[in-house]
């Protein structure tokens, strides 16, 4: 009898203690997580049935578009696994190369499959700059073991303002920024890095801490206002691409700035990926009503493949610039570039900047996929947006499954959260810089407005906004 009330007493006590744990656990509200997956899934689907009838001759009379269709079914595969979330460098390297390879076969002139060649030693060249997790228990840290002497550096910012500068004169840009301030810019970065780079220079005076820092991010204030001061004035504007070469060479000045001396070498990997991408597009086709119809869907396929890796590579450029989604691994330093003391607005926003620098830089520069095409932008940024959004879907639900996992907040929910934000800013940015008209207001509108946001209302503000471009881009 006294065993029967001990037992009665311990689950009892079970009970309350179970009670207690309930109390202190995170509260989902599985109505705004209803909400937002059906917004997400509504949205994908308009993307889907706009595209319907050539997405699914792309995916299964192509081999482009199959594997295309089959990468992307294995990258939204990723978010169902704790395993593979950890090791999503590794998958993500996989990938790309696997259908950098497909590119390879699929390539019709010697130069495609020249530049195909240097993208995927260069994805593989970019790969070895490593930043591990807790969790892998036999990985090898290698970003500090990097090479960053400031002559290799130098070396990389001149080969940088070069490269701006010849494109700058094929699409006769603004003379003032790409001779003057832009490579001022670039030599103030520099020589941030010089002083950073001393031992002593925590015992330097303030000023010489934050002179070079606070002159390139005036310099860049500078570049975007005379963008604007274009925009108020039609006569001033030249071209789109000049446009848009003037916003990203902005952009980068200010992602390179705060991203750091250590990571100057994955960045211009990046950017070099970003050329051979745009590369291998090859020359502009002759009009529709001129091809036939063989060559228009080889064409179409083409270019879902490269909207393909152009998102890839965009998701892989976050862990080879030394990042991981795991909230412990976020670099602070970059919120201190420049001031004093910490700042909540502008030392949070250069953070984000520095640890997305990857999806900043590839979201600004997705008219890259439409350079070599007479305005024809829609054709590579429609796959983009759609896969995205898939892939936004499966990252979202599988968070939502794995809600009561025992690992849920160390590596479903932040993996969701870097890409909601990831295609977030993805789908503002190129949104903004394809899709609508006033978009150099709207695209710094939008970054600003995405720095307050909280990650909660990320899912239900990308399902209305996707739905919008999905309407719209129906009637363009």
């Amino acid at each position: 009898m006294q065993l029967k009330e001990l037992c009665k007493s311990h689950i009892k006590f079970l009970d309350i203690a179970r009670e207690q744990c309930e109390a202190v656990w995170a509260q989902f509200n599985p109505v705004s997580i209803g909400e937002g997956l059906a917004l997400l899934t509504l949205a994908s689907v308009c993307l889907m049935a706009y595209t319907a009838a050539d997405t699914v001759r792309l995916w299964t009379r192509s081999l482009a578009g199959s594997a295309s269709l089959l990468v992307l079914v294995a990258q939204a595969a990723i978010f169902a696994s704790n395993s593979f979330v950890v090791w999503e460098a590794s998958a993500l390297l996989y990938l790309t190369s696997t259908l950098g390879v497909v590119h390879l076969v699929v390539a019709e002139s010697p130069l495609q499959r020249i530049l195909t060649v240097a993208f995927l030693v260069v994805t593989r060249l970019a790969s070895s700059v490593v930043v591990c997790r807790e969790e892998q228990g036999f990985c090898s840290a290698t970003l500090e073991d990097v090479n960053h002497s400031l002559s290799l550096v130098f070396g990389h910012q001149i080969l940088v303002f070069l490269g701006f500068w010849s494109l700058a004169r094929s699409v006769r840009s603004s003379s003032l920024w790409f001779s003057t301030l832009f490579p001022l810019g670039l030599a103030t970065t520099f020589a941030h890095w010089v002083i950073e780079s001393s031992p002593d220079f925590d015992s330097y005076p303030v000023l010489a801490q934050v002179l070079f820092p606070r002159a390139t991010f005036v310099i860049s204030l500078g570049g975007f206002l005379l963008l604007v001061g274009a925009y108020r004035n039609p006569k001033n504007r030249i071209s789109p691409h000049a446009d848009f070469l003037h916003l990203f060479s902005v952009v980068w000045l200010c992602v390179q700035l705060v991203s750091g001396r250590n990571r100057s070498f994955p960045l211009f990997c990046l950017l070099l990926q970003m050329a051979l991408l745009a590369g291998m597009q090859g020359e502009s086709p002759p009009p529709q009503n001129k091809q036939k119809v063989p060559d228009q869907m080889r064409d179409a396929a083409h270019h879902v493949l490269l909207a393909s890796l152009w998102g890839l590579v965009s998701d892989l450029g976050i862990f080879t610039t030394g990042h991981q989604a795991t909230f412990s691994a976020i670099d602070w330093n970059p919120g201190f570039v420049g001031l004093t003391e910490m700042s909540l607005i502008l030392s949070g926003a250069m953070i984000t900047v520095a640890f997305f620098s990857s999806t900043v830089l590839f979201a600004t520069g997705v008219p890259l996929l439409g350079w070599l095409r007479a305005g024809d932008q829609l054709t590579p940024v429609l796959p983009l947006v759609l896969s995205r959004s898939v892939l936004t879907l499966c990252a979202s639900a599988f968070a939502a499954y794995f809600q009561r996992h025992l690992m849920v907040w160390k590596i479903f929910a932040p993996r969701q959260v870097v890409f909601l934000f990831c295609f977030s800013q993805s789908v503002d940015l190129f949104s903004s810089s394809v899709l609508l008209p006033s978009r150099l207001l709207i695209l710094f509108f939008l970054i600003c407005y995405r720095f307050i946001l909280s990650a909660v209302s990320l899912v239900i503000w990308d399902g209305c906004l996707l739905l919008v471009i999905a309407t719209a881009s129906v009637f363009m």
